[in-house]
């Protein structure tokens, strides 16, 4: 059996090559890897929408959580 190179994957290929080897420790290791070494992203600061009526809250975490999850 030949060598798996994660290195050599995209974030995406190496995600779809895990769900379809889950068995395949190296490659879980390798991904949360990965996901550790990423920036950390703050949807939302402390207090940013606190004065704001509920259904603008939801409606401003939506927007982000739907432009931060499009991106991966």
């Amino acid at each position: 059996m030949s060598q798996v190179n994660y290195e050599l994957m995209s974030d995406r290929e190496l995600k779809q090559y895990l769900l379809t080897h889950r068995d395949d420790k190296a490659a879980f290791h390798a991904y949360m890897d990965r996901r550790h070494q990423r920036q950390k992203h703050i949807l939302i600061e402390a207090g940013e929408i606190d004065d704001l009526p509920f259904n603008e809250q939801v409606k401003i975490v939506a927007e982000r959580l739907s432009k931060r999850f499009l991106q991966d």
